[in-house]
Order: structure tokens, then sequence, then C-alpha cells
């Protein structure tokens, strides 16, 4: 599948989660998603198992039920002053969990040190490093399975 077909299945997706005749379960199996915008896209129940969902932009995406064995995904927010998500992919066949802010992409790691840097001790920085840890023991605990 390419990107090309995201919006027809993405519509029948939303048919299906609505009941609507016409609609059908998203699955997007093996997809090349890399880079694709799902800004606000429901994935509920959706099937993204073995999905490149490197650089997606997923901020607002709901995907609450999304089967996506073996890839961890891992959302939170709003949260900062910004009142954006943070967003956390990771596969077992990648290097490093790639994690986006916003407009930022990169590792928990490099987020942490960023949060650190931006803003110090305030209540956003305390909202950014409980996240860090939440999405780390997901990612620890996909990692187990």
């Amino acid at each position: 599948m390419t990107t090309l077909d995201l919006p027809a299945v993405l519509a029948a997706h939303k048919a299906w989660l609505n009941g609507q005749p016409g609609g059908g379960r998203a699955d997007l199996t093996g997809a090349d998603l890399r880079g694709a915008n799902l800004y606000d896209a429901d994935l509920r129940d959706a099937i993204l198992r073995d999905a490149d969902l490197s650089g997606a932009i997923l901020t607002g995406a709901t995907l609450r039920g999304a089967v996506t064995a073996p890839t961890v995904v891992v959302q939170s927010g709003p949260l900062g002053s910004r009142n954006d998500y943070l967003v956390t992919l990771w596969h077992p066949d990648w290097p490093a969990e790639q994690v986006t802010a916003g407009c930022w992409t990169g590792t928990l790691e490099t987020l942490e040190g960023r949060v650190t840097a931006t803003h110090g001790d305030n209540h956003y920085a305390d909202q950014y490093h409980a996240a860090i840890a939440y999405h780390r023991a997901m990612v620890v605990a996909g990692g187990s399975e």
C-alpha cells in the first residue's frame, strides 16, 4: 500500500467505526507510511502490524486499540507550553525509538536534554519528564514480549 491509498482507507475506516455502509476496517499491515500525514486520524482498531510509521505525523491521531505488534506506539498529551502531543514509535528492527513532539523529531534521550535546556525545572518540564518516563517504560515493555 502507498500513501496515495491512505485517504480512501481512512475514509472507509471512519465509516466502519461509525457503522456506516461501505466502510471497512483499515488493514495497513506492512504499509509504507513513512512521512504520512495522519494528523487527527482516527485509527481506533486499525491494523498497523509491521507498518513503517517513521516520520509519520501522528499529532492528535487516535490509536486506541490499534493492532501494532511488534511496533510500539505511545502517545501523550496535550502537554508542554504548546499543548502538543508527544508520540513515540519503536520497532525491534530500529536502532532507537523515534519521538515526535510538535514539529521536532528525535529520541527520548535527546528530548530529555532539550526539555531541561528549554524549561529548566518549571511545570512544563515536569510534564515532559513524566511523559518521557512513561514512554520509556512502554518501549521497554514492548521490547520484552
